[in-house]
């Protein structure tokens, strides 16, 4: 049997643990490191401010262009993401633009390879 005063000691430093407990509980995670920004295609401004002029001769040179200066496998893998989203555009300004057409034909074929 514990005395009242051994009881009395336990059930305090019980007490003191339990309520200090939210204190040191958990901490709030460090916050997360910033990731790198998505990488952009060499040339991709060129390509946007072609295709934001409707200027069809030029977002295909640029898409040359930047295929060109595409040498490491982001970079190229980058620049394919870039030659899927403006081909998808001109193909559907195609529909109605015959200049837009001509160079959605003209894109598709630079991404495959011809």
């Amino acid at each position: 049997m514990r005395s009242p005063k051994t009881r009395f000691c336990c059930t305090a430093i019980l007490g003191l643990l339990l309520g200090a407990a939210p204190l040191v509980g958990c901490k709030k995670a460090a916050a997360p490191e910033p990731t790198a920004a998505a990488p952009i295609a060499p040339g991709s401004s060129d390509v946007a401010a072609a295709m934001a002029k409707k200027d069809y001769d030029a977002v295909v040179g640029a898409l040359v262009k930047a295929n060109e200066a595409a040498t490491t496998p982001d970079q190229q893998e980058t620049f394919r993401g870039l030659l899927k989203s403006v081909a998808g555009e001109l193909r559907s300004l195609g529909l109605e633009d015959p200049k837009a057409k001509e160079a959605f034909d003209t894109v598709s074929r630079l991404g495959a390879g011809r």
